[in-house]
């Protein structure tokens, strides 16, 4: 990928002391990780989601009001429409019981962190090849023009 990409983690569970602790289990920037918020409910968590653009999302699943599995079947619904262009898959990666577990935590978010880089070289492997095909298109077409016009 040429350059170091920080991944973004969102945060949202409804008892704050789950988010603090999350916060301070793992040292996110030396993993290279950032999180850029943190919510008590799906209805702030979704103001966010929209706002930062996580590619991680951590929830609690049971939370008052909207549980975290309404909460991802709603961004997933209306990510389909609002990020198209960037063919963004929301996935449910997996499960971890609470209390969490430190290494388990950070097993997944480097397991995620894979995938992230992976999906991310192939994008930009697409974005080559299509620059490539283009340009021999181009080549292609000039040549054909320059061949007919001395043809004749």
């Amino acid at each position: 990928m040429g350059e170091w990409t920080v991944i973004k983690v969102l945060l949202v569970d409804d008892e704050r002391y789950m988010i603090e602790m999350l916060k301070e289990i793992i040292d996110w920037e030396f993993y290279g990780f950032s999180i850029v918020g943190t919510a008590e409910n799906a209805r702030d968590g979704m103001n966010l989601f929209y706002r930062e653009q996580p590619d991680i999302i951590i929830t609690d699943i049971c939370m008052d009001q909207i549980s975290g599995i309404e909460f991802i079947t709603r961004i997933r619904l209306i990510n389909a429409s609002v990020n198209a262009q960037k063919a963004v898959k929301l996935d449910v990666d997996g499960y971890l019981l609470k209390p969490v577990n430190r290494e388990e935590l950070l097993n997944s978010l480097l397991e995620l962190q894979k995938k992230l880089e992976s999906g991310s070289r192939y994008q930009e492997e697409i974005r080559d090849l299509r620059h490539s095909l283009d340009s021999l298109q181009r080549k292609y077409v000039e040549q054909i023009g320059a061949s007919r016009s001395c043809g004749n």
